[in-house]
C-alpha cells in the first residue's frame, strides 16, 4: 500500500494495530534502539511506550515482554545503525502474539530479507527508492502469513493518506533505478568504511560491521556485498571541526543519486580537508 509519505505508512501500521488490540489490553508498543525521530514522536504520542535503546540485550527484552505487548524497530536502527536479531525477534514475537512493525528505510528491500520475520514492513520511498530527495513517499507491506494483520487489513485505510495521482509519475520513473542505486551505494559506503577504519581522527563507526551488529546482519542481508548506506562516525575533535571543512552541498536527506554532505560519502570530502596543524 502507497502513503503520502514515510510518516503515514508507519502511523498508518501503528494505528490499526493499537486499535485492533486495544480490546486484548495490549496497547503498550516497545520502541528497540533509537529510531528516526519522527518515528518516536508518533510512538510517545500516546504516551504508552516502552523504550529499550540497548537492542542486544535479549534476555531484558524478554523478560519485559512477559507482561506487555507490540514492537517497532528499524533494520537498521537510526542513527547508530544498530542490527537486531530479527529471526530471534520475529521467534520471540510469535512466541508472546505480538505485532512486530520493522522499517526497512536504512538497510532498503534490496539489502535485506525482513518480511518473513515481521507482520509489517515500512519503508520511506523518499530515501533510496526515489534517489533525488525529491518526492515524499511511503509504503508498507503486510506479511500474508501474519494472522492478526491479515484478520484488519480493512482497517488499515482508516488511516492512510493517499498518494496524490499527479505524484505517482515520479517514483514510476526512478523506482526503476532503485536496485542498482542501491548497489553501487552499498560498493561505496564498504570503501568509505574500509577508508576510515584505519585514520587517526575516527575513533568509533557505527555501522553493520560493528562487532554487536555484523553476526546480525549476515542473517537477513541478501548476499555478501549487501551494506546500508549510512555511517555513523565519531570523530577526535569537536564535530564542527570537520563538517566546516566538507566542501560539498549541506543537506539533511539521504539516497540521493548525487553527492549530499552526509556521512555515507565522507571518503568523497576527505580530500578537502585542511591538515590536523592547520586547525
Amino acid at each position: 500500500m502507497l502513503t503520502n509519505s514515510g510518516m503515514n505508512e508507519l502511523f498508518t501500521a501503528y494505528e490499526t494495530i493499537l486499535s485492533a488490540r486495544k480490546s486484548e489490553g495490549r496497547t503498550i508498543a516497545i520502541q528497540l534502539g533509537w529510531l528516526y525521530v519522527d518515528t518516536i514522536e508518533i510512538i510517545e504520542k500516546r504516551a504508552n511506550s516502552h523504550l529499550q535503546i540497548n537492542i542486544h540485550n535479549k534476555l531484558q527484552l524478554e523478560n519485559w515482554l512477559e507482561s506487555n505487548h507490540k514492537i517497532i524497530t528499524e533494520i537498521t536502527t537510526n542513527p547508530l545503525i544498530q542490527c537486531i536479531d530479527l529471526p530471534w525477534l520475529s521467534i520471540l514475537c510469535k512466541k508472546f502474539e505480538i505485532v512486530l512493525i520493522v522499517d526497512v528505510t536504512i538497510a532498503t528491500t534490496f539489502n535485506v530479507e525482513v518480511l518473513p520475520y515481521c507482520d509489517i514492513a515500512v519503508e520511506s520511498l523518499t530515501k533510496f527508492a526515489s534517489g533525488n530527495a525529491d518526492l515524499l513517499m511511503g509504503t508498507f507491506v503486510l506479511n500474508e502469513k501474519s494472522k492478526i494483520v491479515q484478520a484488519n487489513k480493512k482497517e488499515f485505510h482508516k488511516f492512510i493518506i493517499p498518494a496524490f495521482e499527479g505524484e505517482l509519475q515520479r517514483p514510476a520513473c526512478q523506482i526503476q533505478n532503485y536496485e542498482s542505486r542501491v548497489k553501487k551505494v552499498s560498493e561505496n559506503t564498504k570503501t568509505i568504511y574500509d577508508y576510515l577504519n584505519k585514520q587517526s581522527f575516527v575513533k568509533e563507526i557505527y555501522s553493520v560491521l560493528h562487532h554487536d551488529s555484523v553476526g546480525n546482519f549476515k542473517k537477513i542481508r541478501k548476499s555478501e556485498d549487501s551494506f546500508p548506506g549510512v555511517l555513523s562516525v565519531v570523530f577526535d575533535e569537536d564535530l564542527e571541526f570537520y563538517y566546516d571543512k566538507l566542501q560539498l552541498t549541506k543537506g539533511p536527506s539521504l539516497g540521493t543519486n548525487s553527492q549530499l554532505q552526509c556521512l555515507m560519502c565522507i571518503l568523497h570530502i576527505m580530500n578537502s580537508l585542511k591538515p590536523k596543524q592547520e586547525k
